[in-house]
């Protein structure tokens, strides 16, 4: 997919980059420019399977999500982001534009990707 509006959630600028290498965001914006991209696939043994988490905080009404200097990285996630607002928050998230949060995690097999997720979802909100 290389056009003029590409896929949200994460989808072209994090998660095909993750997997395949290839960075969607420069191919749409070479062909804005006129120019051809220059786009070399890689074989399939090179390719990883990628698993993504969106994080929905149970928020209680007046009470602010813990900010992400209290959320560490994880060595499983390939790509993390917290998102917290500074304000009172008004109930908990219930629409993917208001999601609190994202883990991305790539393996070589989808099991091997789904693992990662949980072992970052894991190490960062302090399980075993």
């Amino acid at each position: 997919e290389v056009t003029g509006r590409l896929s949200g959630g994460y989808l072209a600028s994090h998660q095909v980059p993750i997997a395949t290498g290839l960075n969607l965001v420069r191919f749409a914006m070479e062909a804005a420019l006129g120019r051809k991209p220059l786009i070399e696939v890689p074989p399939m043994s090179k390719t990883r399977a990628v698993s993504t988490r969106y994080l929905f905080s149970e928020q209680v009404e007046g009470q602010r999500p813990p900010k992400r200097a209290g959320i560490p990285e994880s060595k499983y996630a390939d790509y993390s982001e917290v998102f917290c607002s500074d304000g009172p928050s008004a109930a908990m998230p219930n629409d993917f534009p208001l999601k609190s949060g994202v883990v991305i995690c790539a393996g070589h097999s989808v099991e091997e990707s789904q693992y990662r997720v949980e072992r970052a979802l894991t190490e960062m909100v302090g399980g075993s």
